[in-house]
């Protein structure tokens, strides 16, 4: 027969799963928009301060991990606190400090290298020379550990790449840079 009480319960617990769920969708959404925030203010020079401990509580908030919308949410988490980290005290952030787990962290990190990248423009746009230097050597850094690692997962395959051709276009405008101050 039927065991209609199992089924009632596995019911129940999907349920309360989705229920979850709807709640995590909307709360990654909320971090990845805070994220992206953060981002274009560094970019902008504006205080980030208020919005940086506004996001760690919300991240506190996620809890299944399994989520795809929790993956890509607490990637963008890390990569803003990477880039605060970096236009503050010209670092990386830790894992310790990002507080998730390694692979979270990694991903969160590679995707650092076009926010750099175009830090680093804007600087030469506004005439700062001197920071994309400290940028290039920041991601020839990064980028240097991270060969360290066997990355052969796609996701991770492809954000590594992705710092190559970032540091390869800064490379070239720092050499760029120099030749026309050497005029």
């Amino acid at each position: 027969m039927i065991n209609s009480k199992e089924l009632g319960q596995i019911n129940k617990r999907l349920r309360t799963y989705d229920s979850k769920r709807e709640i995590l969708i909307k709360k990654s959404r909320d971090v990845l928009k805070l994220s992206k925030e953060i981002i274009f203010g560094l970019h902008r020079g504006s205080s980030v301060e208020g919005k940086i401990k506004l996001i760690r509580q919300e991240v506190k908030k996620l809890n299944i991990e399994t989520e795809g919308s929790y993956k890509i949410a607490i990637q963008e988490y890390v990569e803003a606190l990477a880039f605060h980290k970096f236009v503050n005290s010209r670092k990386l952030l830790t894992l310790k400090e990002a507080k998730v787990s390694d692979n979270l962290y990694l991903l969160g990190i590679m995707d650092l290298s076009g926010e750099i990248f175009r830090y680093a423009m804007n600087s030469a746009i506004k005439g700062d020379y001197k920071t994309p230097v400290v940028c290039l050597e920041f991601l020839d850094s990064l980028y240097g550990s991270l060969l360290k690692f066997d990355i052969r997962r796609s996701e991770l395959r492809k954000k590594f790449d992705s710092i190559k051709y970032d540091l390869q276009k800064l490379e070239n405008l720092v050499l760029n840079l120099k030749l026309k101050n050497r005029d």
